[in-house]
């Protein structure tokens, strides 16, 4: 018994001396909003249309065209009742981004489509996961739903906080967000789904004929 208390007494002593220093070097969330329609990922920015898409991410990562591939994914668009393009994939070595489009909404017949959403995932080996953490919080700020201290695997989350919303994620608030996880970004925009939506359920109805 002799030998156990020194040992308890020691142990107990690390643990508060642990929980001192956890909680001077704590940062609560700071819940600071961003206009994430100004944020971009490879150039490539929310509600772009198609072609500003791809010209942006040529410019920015030195892509060709070879590298970029039309997936063979096709939806119709509500308005025209025609099948439109509904992904483009950028493949390089390390990277693959999906830019991924939906009908925009008042209709463009020369740009009937726009980027809802972007992902981006870098492989590499050694701190890829750590460095695209770095980076994502020098391009984009101090992130809205995650502490610069966290593990890079933690995911983190940019979005136009609601004012006195203490609690919670970015994704789900139906607001556009961008967001890290590991290895692979995410930026997306529900408004673009919400918009059309409406306008299918505010369009007129066809008169009945029979």
């Amino acid at each position: 018994m002799s030998f156990k208390l020194p040992f308890y007494a020691a142990a107990i002593a690390l643990c508060t001396v642990a929980t001192a220093n956890a909680q001077s070097t704590y940062v609560p969330y700071s819940y600071t909003p961003y206009d994430v329609a100004q944020f971009d990922i490879a150039g490539v920015k929310l509600r772009m249309t198609a072609a500003e898409a791809l010209e942006a991410v040529k410019a920015t990562l030195g892509v060709t065209d070879d590298q970029i591939s039309a997936t063979e994914d096709y939806r119709e668009n509500p308005i025209t009742q025609k099948a439109e393009l509904s992904f483009y994939t950028v493949q390089t070595d390390n990277i693959e981004m999906v830019i991924s489009l939906a009908p925009q909404v008042p209709y463009d017949s020369e740009n009937p489509v726009i980027v809802q959403g972007v992902t981006f995932e870098m492989n590499g080996a050694g701190s890829i996961v750590e460095d695209m953490k770095t980076r994502a919080i020098e391009k984009y700020g101090v992130p809205t739903t995650g502490r610069v201290e966290d593990p890079p695997h933690f995911p983190a989350e940019w979005c136009d906080w609601p004012e006195g919303k203490t609690s919670g994620s970015c994704n789900g608030l139906g607001i556009a967000w961008l967001g890290i996880n590991r290895n692979e970004l995410t930026m997306r925009d529900p408004g673009v789904d919400r918009e059309m939506r409406d306008f299918l359920q505010n369009a007129p109805s066809p008169e009945p004929k029979f």
